[in-house]
């Protein structure tokens, strides 16, 4: 393209996209729209704390809940380095809130929405929990009133329930809201809470050598003074266990942690020190299921053959055993040719006599194991299997290119002592390749080790979910199907690496941490292939364009979890009240695209740009010839889509400097 052609185009896209359009300045440029950014404006609420005799309430803990932005106030940092130099860095904490003072006040500071406020305070066999739905959007003190005090008993077969644990959290959230920890408690609990508190309430007693124990779920809805919790164990799920030693002789040397993804979807559960015989009894619901085994100073991760995610049916019964000598052998992945940069994955896959994997393990070992590759005799790979020693994790990857399996020789050995042991020397590459299975779904293809089968149906139906969501968002589908690859790296086309063996073992869709990795991961090819083909920096970068594909595919999925995703990333929100935090520009790009896509629905902003990138491309590239940085240039297109001066909005998000944009929209439209 000439550039006389270039400039005639230009003019040619600016005259039709600026007709086309209801408003043809972009607002005021001189007097920019400073109501676009009045919900990013910050304020300090006061929140009072009230029991039910009218006492303020000292040492409560506080969160107030944005819904319309999807973030927890207020938000933690921690001290770190972040490139280069030392900052605050803002991350996602479950366990951080404002405290009430000695007048039952805490005072966090916010931006204007909707909010679900929480106060929640343990005491004995007391409890405080408090929830309000509310508009904030000026500062003001806000009172949380307990106005009603319940009772509650827990019988399982009429015996009441006694020691047991239990958690407390938005009975209309879950699996999303952190749970607040009532403690131990006695027998009877008492709680006190609001009328329109909606609560949800998890109560586990772990298991002794006797006595079995019992998680058991119920929601807070009612009104009477008296909760009683009633069970009967014929209507419960029964999962018993039993570990056994290097012999395969039952020996109690384990422990178990449940994973309760129904209640909360990050790790959150008991665990319990196993005596051979325990069983837990539990209300119908979906679990994910870890062992480990402690041996003469060793100790192995385990994860449950046939994934780690266990449905639990009413009367159903399951029976687990672990442990035994280990079955040992040494993959190493196919290489793809091509593409240059394809990487070979090695996974020592030890797993236990009952099929259970070895995720890591603890050595009593002088020194990590090292995979050793040879070509002609000369080290081409030499690299210890650890995770930070004596911690070792069970895969390694290299970026050797290896143009055949036949050239090379493999040396590896590992002592587990009484579980077994494994020794190569010099073994030929071919003899270790890793067996691969390959199927599709409508819109999806995909490869991972023979070893993962279990995970099929699972990845066959629900990636094509998220898949459908991302081409109802661009309102396309990819013209062919998309690659997603397990420890085999490239094709030629863009694919989605959920790479490694035991990385890929946690993405069964069951487990909702998995869910950013998976959707994240589609979103790369999904806008990278044709007809789409927007790669490199349209918009911004392709982390930031992968997060927001993939986090709005989430929300279409599940909008509970999806939102979740949203509220792990609350750093935009935190640089409003404070520039010095550590600026991480994928996380803010990726929030301030969503942000937009929230703002102006009608537009869809983001989607536009990505969709529709040749059109503005051309707008993007004068831009950049006329001296704006990436920021501006790109503020200056979003601010085209939606026909408003964004500088403002932009401004806030740490990006630019609001005259910068004005000045681009004036030189694209005189």
């Amino acid at each position: 393209m000439n550039k006389t052609f270039k400039v005639l185009f230009l003019f040619l896209f600016l005259t039709i996209f600026i007709v086309g359009c209801k408003r043809t300045d972009f607002g005021d440029w001189q007097n920019l729209v400073e109501s676009e950014v009045k919900d990013l404006e910050v304020f300090e609420v006061s929140i009072k704390v009230v029991d039910l005799l009218g006492h303020a309430v000292s040492n409560a803990n506080v969160r107030l809940y944005n819904q319309d932005h999807s973030i927890f106030f207020p938000i933690n940092t921690n001290p770190e380095e972040f490139e280069g130099k030392q900052c605050n860095k803002v991350f996602f904490d479950d366990n951080f809130y404002a405290k009430t003072n000695s007048n039952g006040i805490a005072r966090v500071k916010i931006t204007k929405g909707d909010y679900l406020l929480q106060a929640f305070k343990v005491e004995n066999k007391y409890a405080l929990y408090l929830e309000k739905d509310i508009l904030l959007d000026r500062s003001q003190e806000v009172e949380l009133r307990a106005e009603r005090e319940q009772k509650l008993n827990v019988f399982v077969d009429g015996v009441q329930l006694e020691n047991f644990e239990a958690w407390i959290t938005h009975k209309n959230q879950k699996p999303a809201f952190p749970p607040f920890y009532l403690d131990w408690v006695e027998a009877d609990l008492m709680i006190q809470t609001s009328p329109s508190t909606q609560a949800s309430i998890i109560i586990t007693k772990r298991p002794s050598e006797n006595l079995a124990g019992y998680v058991i779920s119920e929601d807070l809805t009612r009104t009477t003074e008296n909760v009683m919790i009633v069970r009967s164990s014929m209507n419960l799920a029964e999962l018993s266990f039993e570990s056994f030693n290097g012999n395969n002789q039952p020996e109690s040397i384990g422990s178990v942690y449940l994973n309760f993804v129904d209640f909360y979807l990050n790790n959150f559960g008991t665990d319990f020190d196993l005596n051979n015989g325990n069983k837990i009894l539990l209300d119908p619901q979906t679990i994910r299921v870890w062992f480990r085994l402690d041996k003469g100073g060793q100790s192995f991760s385990l994860y449950k053959k046939g994934g780690h995610v266990v449905e639990l049916k009413r009367g159903g019964k399951k029976k687990f055993n672990f442990g035994g000598p280990f079955d040992l052998k040494l993959e190493i992945a196919s290489f793809n040719p091509k593409i240059h940069a394809s990487r070979n994955y090695v996974w020592v896959v030890v797993k236990d006599y009952y099929g259970n994997y070895v995720n890591d393990y603890r050595t009593i070992n002088p020194s990590a194991p090292k995979v050793t590759i040879k070509e002609n005799n000369a080290v081409v790979f030499d690299s210890p299997l650890e995770n930070n020693y004596p911690d070792i994790h069970m895969d390694v990857r290299n970026n050797v290119y290896f143009d055949n399996f036949e050239n090379y020789v493999v040396s590896f050995s590992e002592d587990f002592h009484e579980f077994g042991s494994i020794s190569l020397v010099e073994e030929p590459m071919q003899n270790l390749r890793m067996p691969l299975l390959t199927f599709e779904s409508e819109n999806l293809e995909f490869i991972l080790p023979k070893e993962l089968e279990f995970l099929k149906d699972d990845w066959t139906s629900n990636f094509q979910h998220f898949y459908d969501k991302m081409a109802q968002l661009y309102e396309v589908r990819t013209q062919e199907k998309v690659p997603v690859r397990v420890v085999v790296d490239g094709a030629d086309k863009a694919w989605a690496p959920i790479i490694w063996p035991l990385v890929a073992f946690e993405h069964d869709t069951r487990n909702y941490q998995a869910w950013f990795m998976i959707v994240h991961e589609i979103g790369h090819p999904f806008t990278g292939n044709k007809p789409i083909s927007c790669k490199n920096d349209c918009p911004y970068n392709e982390e930031s364009k992968a997060s927001y594909s993939g986090i709005s595919a989430a929300i279409g999925v599940n909008p509970i979890v999806g939102e979740s995703i949203k509220a792990k990333y609350p750093l935009s929100f935190k640089h409003l009240t404070d520039q010095s935090v550590c600026f991480d520009r994928i996380e803010v790009i990726q929030t301030l695209m969503l942000y937009l896509d929230e703002k102006y629905p009608s537009s869809k902003p983001s989607v536009q740009l990505i969709k529709n990138w040749a059109e503005y491309q051309e707008v993007y590239d004068e831009l950049i010839r006329l001296g704006y940085n990436h920021d501006e240039a790109y503020c200056a297109l979003y601010s085209m889509v939606v026909n408003k001066n964004l500088g403002p909005v932009f401004e806030k998000f740490g990006l630019v400097r609001k005259q910068r944009v004005t000045n681009a929209l004036k030189d694209i439209s005189s």
